[in-house]
């Protein structure tokens, strides 16, 4: 338990930054988990909460830009890739899709707190052409 505890108090920031950016790339992460580690170094006062901050939001920001960027560029596939790693992949990019085509930019508001719609959100959003910004 100190190896793990020692771990994160040295290379907290990195470990929340990868985790974060790995799940905003589609990778299954337990990013969660890694927040609760770098809330109990917060706690313990061996990492600063504004530093974590930053990290969990440029690596979410940079994750989603980038998977935006990826949908826009390589469309419906880079979706199909994402929705193989579902239990049921046509279904996957069909609701992901219906609900996009029913709420457009109100699903974007949501979609991080929806579980398997906050990886789909970038890459749908681009491979639909919304505007970036």
């Amino acid at each position: 338990m100190n190896d793990l505890v020692s771990t994160v108090a040295r290379h907290g920031y990195l470990l929340t930054f990868a985790f974060l950016f790995g799940q905003a790339m589609g990778l299954p992460l337990p990013a969660s988990i890694a927040m609760i580690a770098a809330g109990a170094a917060i706690a313990a006062h061996t990492l600063v909460g504004t530093n974590v901050f930053l990290a969990a939001v440029i690596a979410l920001l940079a994750g989603d830009i980038i998977q935006f960027w990826l949908g826009r560029y390589t469309g419906w596939a880079l979706l199909g890739v994402l929705c193989r790693l579902s239990m049921n992949p046509e279904t996957c990019m069909l609701r992901a899709a219906e609900s996009f085509y029913k709420r457009g930019k109100a699903t974007l508001v949501i979609a991080k707190f929806v579980p398997g719609l906050n990886t789909m959100a970038a890459p749908l959003s681009g491979s639909m052409k919304m505007r970036f910004g």
